[in-house]
């Protein structure tokens, strides 16, 4: 693969992340991917809503108290349902799980609950309403990779970005350096 066919320069997202405590990094990867897209159709730095991504993508597989998310299946989820994908601004993100104390000081106004998806209204599964009448971007395709580095390495040629996934054991948590 060439240099110029990576995704690179004005394409490349520069800003890190940090989901901090919660098992949200499927909506870290999926909204940066989207991001990636906006940047490629002009818009300038978009900040996509992590926290909305992850609400959004916990009220489609209704795993309302269980961290984490698949990819596979929220990423063809949230592409079948046209699911939007909206900025920051709309609905920031809550690095605390289950745990809206710092967070309703810093961002009144917006939903927070103690629960995993940190939705609300009544049953706490309600989208935010600043995020709910928010424009977006909406995902038109996806296609799943099966595991072999050639068709990741062919999807990054062609400019697209890839949501990577893995399975880390206990021994990855625990890895030390020497």
């Amino acid at each position: 693969i060439g240099p110029n066919a990576m995704i690179t320069g004005e394409l490349r997202q520069a800003v890190v992340r940090n989901q901090a405590e919660r098992g949200t990094c499927v909506a870290f990867a999926i909204s940066a991917a989207v991001e990636v897209l906006a940047v490629r159709e002009g818009v300038q730095s978009p900040d996509l809503s992590e926290q909305n991504s992850y609400f959004m993508a916990k009220k489609l597989d209704g795993s309302w108290e269980i961290a984490g998310l698949i990819p596979e299946v929220t990423l063809s989820d949230l592409t079948t349902l046209g699911t939007r994908f909206v900025d920051e601004e709309n609905w920031p993100y809550n690095p605390y799980q289950k745990s809206c104390d710092y967070y309703s000081d810093a961002f009144p106004g917006f939903y927070c609950s103690e629960t995993e998806a940190q939705g609300g209204g009544i049953d706490n599964r309600e989208q935010d309403p600043n995020a709910a009448s928010a424009g977006g971007y909406v995902i038109q395709e996806t296609h799943q990779l099966y595991a072999s580095v050639d068709r990741v390495r062919q999807a990054l040629y062609r400019g697209y970005p890839v949501v990577l996934a893995l399975n880390a054991n206990s021994d990855f948590r625990v890895a030390r350096y020497k």
